[in-house]
């Protein structure tokens, strides 16, 4: 009985904690949609630019969404680079240590490999891996089946 009371009482915590970690990223400028999860490992950087994520979303422990580029940083000293949109559209499942960069637009009931290295748009219904990501699968809705790429592997812009 008691092993059930603390099972419960753990669960109630750990759903307080999770939207506390919702409102402070909202509160920092981050749009969330309902019934995302975002992991307490995952880093959101609104530094200098927008992150919009979706509904239905999971975000996974150390996990990066950026906004913003330090490549001009680096290219032009005393440069301050721009900040970019980055948008996790609905039902997208980002893997662990992913790493998505600025002005990027991950499309509709998308996956993200863990340690993904995400460089150029993601289409929706689609399954991208690697460093950089590619796409490896994406879903026919002809067939209701998820089919694998062969040759087109490439991300568009």
């Amino acid at each position: 009985m008691i092993e059930l009371i603390f099972k419960s009482l753990r669960n109630c915590l750990s759903d307080c904690l999770q939207r506390i970690r919702i409102g402070c990223l909202r509160f920092v400028g981050v749009q969330i949609g309902e019934r995302t999860f975002i992991s307490f490992g995952a880093w959101i950087d609104v530094a200098r630019g927008t992150v919009r994520i979706g509904s239905d979303c999971e975000i996974t422990k150390g996990c990066k969404i950026l906004s913003h580029s330090a490549v001009e940083n680096a290219l032009r000293p005393g440069a301050v680079s721009q900040g970019g949109y980055t948008v996790i559209e609905d039902s997208v499942f980002i893997g662990m240590n992913a790493i998505i960069l600025s002005n990027i637009k991950v499309g509709n009931n998308s996956i993200v490999g863990a340690g993904a290295v995400v460089t150029k748009n993601v289409p929706p219904y689609s399954v991208v891996a690697g460093n950089p990501a590619r796409v490896i699968k994406r879903f026919d809705t002809a067939t209701n089946v998820w089919c694998r790429v062969a040759d087109d592997t490439s991300l568009k812009h």
